[in-house]
């Protein structure tokens, strides 16, 4: 127990707090690694230097390994968390560099990266890692506004999930073959980039998404909410599910969804379509609607604004073409 203020760790040292503690000063890691065990806070102005980097093993999820405010220092192997959690604060309008902004933060089954405080951001790439397992766990956490403003990559399903504010990733998202379930109670998420794996919607906030999906495998299930596809989203994915009373899919250009695409709509889902467009197939409470346009007149129920063609080829001439 106590407070560690100087001093280098020696060589693969294995720090361990029985009771919370604060880490200040200056710590020249070499190349090894520093592996700290229980809780521990790094207070503001701490600086740690050199090619290792830090391994995280707490007994908590409730006190946090953190950094306040500033910057953790230049060492270059990274932060891997793996048990309790890593939580980011605010840093004014920087994003948080957990080490050199090239080396990765890792979160490891079933550890968590955690948005705590004001609106903390991310400098560093996130690597979401499944331990062996492809089974879905909470890997982020907001408490208040989240952003990851590095790549975020994924081996395994994963859960964002909120108890308060909503959670931005600033760059693509890639967890090829993988769900990404979003439990964001009345919060929002933005995915401004590429997003290369299925998601989940369970909350009853607003999804935007601004990237492209460009795998047919990647299914948009939406339970709650609305999903907003703006006008540079193009989901490949040819399996998209809206369910539940008021769920909505809104769509601001045709190119949102892909022709191919399979549509279920149930239970009081709603198709709100800016303009027009098309899908291969279209369900309604599980049964296959025929070929052909669909609006607020002949489908009140689930289409709630435009035109949606399902089974046809549409074809937008340019500059008047004709014949």
């Amino acid at each position: 127990a106590g407070n560690w203020t100087d001093g280098a760790p020696e060589p693969g040292e294995t720090v361990k707090f029985t009771t919370a503690a604060e880490i200040t000063g200056e710590f020249d890691l070499g190349d090894k690694t520093l592996i700290i065990e229980n809780t521990a806070t790094v207070k503001n102005r701490v600086v740690f230097s050199g090619t290792g980097g830090i391994v995280i093993r707490s007994n908590s999820t409730s006190v946090p390994f953190r950094q306040e405010p500033q910057n953790m220092g230049s060492f270059s192997g990274g932060v891997r968390i793996e048990s309790g959690q890593f939580s980011i604060i605010y840093n004014g309008s920087n994003p948080t560099t957990a080490g050199d902004s090239s080396s990765p933060v890792t979160v490891v089954r079933p550890a968590r990266l955690h948005f705590s405080s004001w609106t903390s951001r991310l400098a560093n790439d996130l690597i979401i890692d499944g331990n062996g397992s492809t089974a879905s766990w909470q890997a982020v956490y907001v408490s208040n506004p989240g952003e990851t403003h590095g790549t975020v990559t994924a081996n395994t399903d994963f859960e964002i999930g909120s108890g308060y504010e909503k959670f931005t990733a600033k760059k693509d998202v890639v967890a090829t073959g993988h769900t990404i379930t979003c439990n964001m109670g009345s919060y929002n998420a933005n995915f401004e980039k590429k997003v290369d794996a299925s998601i989940v919607w369970k909350g009853k906030g607003t999804l935007t998404l601004s990237g492209t999906s460009p795998n047919a495998d990647n299914a948009l299930e939406l339970q709650k909410g609305t999903n907003v596809m703006s006008s540079t989203a193009v989901w490949g994915g040819t399996n998209i599910i809206v369910k539940g009373a008021g769920t909505r899919l809104k769509t601001s250009v045709t190119s949102n969804l892909s022709p191919d695409a399979v549509l279920r709509v149930s239970d009081g889902g709603l198709l709100d379509i800016s303009g027009s467009a098309s899908v291969g197939e279209l369900y309604v409470d599980g049964e296959k609607m025929p070929s052909g346009m669909y609006n607020v007149e002949n489908l009140p129920s689930t289409v709630v604004g435009g035109v949606l063609a399902v089974g046809l080829t549409v074809k937008t001439w340019i500059g008047g073409a004709t014949g």
